[in-house]
């Protein structure tokens, strides 16, 4: 259990990163099909966690949503289960049923990939009344061509637990691809550069990455070729100009001059990339899409 001192020597990331953790044990123990996905996620594949900051908590829904009403009842039965877990370990959840909003809900359903979030409410048992809150996003009707695995999740505080549901490091890698041909954000690019250099990811990885990011890409007729051989293939210090501001950048560059730590960080990239088969001759055997949408 999480007391007082415990509390006063944590720095507020962590503390907020513990109650995450804490959500996340809830919603393994409630067992629905809800994926994990994101940086809670990421950070479990790096030697040293803590080099990676975490700000909130994403899932993916393996189940078909139908409409409006059937998200709205779906994620927030969901909700109600988890936020009414005691589990005296410190931390308590204002009960869902008492505040149940989804932001964007009412015209998520138009997306391709559909998400939604709201924000939960919590306080430590040593500290009733103060009330904090954190942010938790639910994304939907996505196929998961590869089927999730479950994960040993080693917490910050507290004993290790299993999630039933998380998403493959391959499909990860291929997420982080697609976003950064989309819209380039650096703490992608930094993910990467760790998620390929895991001792699991290998040759079948790879070949599950590249499949799904061909199927990510063929569901936007915006993405050419040209753009994907941009990330696979080419220098990635050309994104430097958009991301000059990014506040993970700023974040992990610090004191460093944000240029110089971009392109030697980049370039490190680039070399992990080539090792692992993610080259031209990756690129000039792409697979066909086999993408089917739920």
């Amino acid at each position: 259990m999480i007391k007082r001192e415990d509390i006063k020597n944590m720095n507020y990331e962590v503390r907020e990163l513990v109650v995450l953790e804490a959500l996340l044990r809830r919603i393994s123990l409630v067992n629905m099909p809800f994926v994990l996905k994101g940086s809670l996620l990421t950070r479990q594949y790096l030697d040293n966690p803590d080099i990676r900051y975490v700000d909130d908590i994403d899932f993916l829904y393996l189940g078909k949503i139908k409409d409006v009403e059937h998200a709205r009842e779906t994620f927030t039965n969901w909700m109600i289960q988890v936020t009414e877990m005691d589990l005296d370990d410190g931390i308590k959840f204002r009960s869902f049923r008492e505040n149940a909003f989804w932001r964007y809900i009412d015209y998520a359903m138009a997306d391709d990939f559909p998400t939604i979030n709201t924000d939960l409410e919590y306080y430590f048992t040593d500290e009733p009344g103060k009330y904090r809150e954190l942010y938790l996003d639910v994304s939907f009707n996505l196929e998961m061509e590869i089927e999730p695995v479950p994960l040993e999740y080693r917490p910050v505080f507290g004993d290790s637990f299993i999630v039933p549901y998380s998403v493959p490091l391959s499909i990860q890698v291929a997420w982080k691809l697609h976003q950064t041909i989309v819209r380039p954000r650096f703490k992608d690019l930094y993910d990467l550069k760790y998620l390929l250099s895991h001792s699991s990811y290998d040759h079948q990885a790879l070949k599950e990455t590249l499949q799904t990011l061909v199927n990510e890409c063929s569901m936007d007729p915006s993405i050419t070729k040209e753009d994907i051989k941009k990330i696979l293939v080419d220098d990635l210090t050309g994104l430097y100009h958009s991301l000059s501001n990014d506040y993970f950048l700023v974040k992990y560059a610090d004191s460093n001059n944000h240029e110089e730590y971009f392109m030697k960080f980049v370039t490190d990239l680039r070399k992990i990339m080539d090792r692992v088969g993610m080259n031209e001759s990756a690129y000039d055997h792409l697979p066909s899409p086999t993408y089917k949408k739920l």
